[in-house]
């Protein structure tokens, strides 16, 4: 589970600390969208998401550490895959953003630069 260390020095098998892990990621997924340490509200979402991730991956490490495998641990795992998903599908979402954006970019200066050396490229031959 999370915090293998200090869990073992408790007697009481770090249920304790496992406990606090979840309990604090928690109220800091909840406090993000109050709080809204970035300015744009997608990072603030990529935020929350990725802690409540820290939060079910907690959970599923206390859950796994069991010899048996509990009733909710599907429904653990697939949140835990949603969550995780978020903050990926926004940083894929804004590479491609990044890159077509370059190339835009990259276009309208080889353009710029085509019209600055060919005489009169782009206008028509009636002029």
């Amino acid at each position: 589970g999370a915090l293998p260390f200090i869990a073992s020095s408790f007697d009481s098998s770090g249920w304790i600390i496992h406990a606090a892990v979840i309990f604090c990621t928690l109220a800091l997924t909840l406090a993000v969208p109050f709080i809204r340490p970035h300015v744009h509200a997608l990072d603030n979402l990529a935020l929350s998401s990725a802690l409540a991730s820290a939060a079910v991956g907690t959970a599923c490490g206390q859950y796994f550490a069991l010899d048996q495998t509990p009733v909710g641990t599907s429904a653990l795992v697939g949140a835990l895959v949603v969550l995780a998903t978020i903050p990926v599908g926004l940083f894929a979402a804004s590479s491609i953003f990044v890159a077509l954006f370059a190339r835009r970019l990259w276009s309208q200066e080889q353009q710029a630069a085509t019209e600055g050396t060919v005489k009169k490229w782009g206008s028509s031959a009636n002029e």
